[in-house]
């Protein structure tokens, strides 16, 4: 059998099995059966729920791609989810550097003890279901000054 359930939603449902499609990604759901005869309903199963699956956005917005670094530098990031951004981390060169659990996401990088040359900056935020998001790569040069 097969059922529209509304918002293109469909349920098919076999002898013992059932396919769900057409939810929407940014929301969670739950979900409970029960079964017929002609003894009557069985009690309802045990409650299963299905996360949201859509992950968080975020972006460096401070420095800016292919600009010059030196001494602290306060790296900056946005981060948006549809429901809560938990926190966002700060990776220089692939290396978590840094995190931050609330706006503005900030984390001061202190080049003076790098060497001169090419950094690359990412940032992932994470939401309360555990998807995450990835920043798109910001490089910078780092000309090291160390006075």
């Amino acid at each position: 059998m097969k059922w529209n359930v509304g918002c293109g939603t469909t349920v098919s449902v076999t002898a013992n099995a059932a396919t769900i499609s057409g939810l929407d990604q940014a929301h969670s759901y739950y979900f409970a059966v029960s079964a017929y005869n002609s003894a009557g309903e069985s009690p309802l199963s045990n409650r299963v729920s299905i996360p949201e699956l859509q992950a968080p956005a975020t972006s460096i917005t401070y420095p800016a791609n292919n600009g010059n670094v030196s001494g602290t530098v306060a790296i900056t990031a946005s981060a948006s989810d549809n429901v809560r951004v938990t926190r966002v981390e700060f990776y220089v060169n692939g290396l978590l550097r840094g995190t931050d659990t609330s706006t503005p996401y900030t984390y001061s990088w202190n080049t003076a003890s790098q060497a001169a040359g090419s950094y690359t900056l990412t940032t992932r935020a994470y939401d309360a279901a555990g998807n995450v998001g990835q920043s798109a790569n910001v490089v910078v040069t780092n000309l090291r000054d160390t006075t």
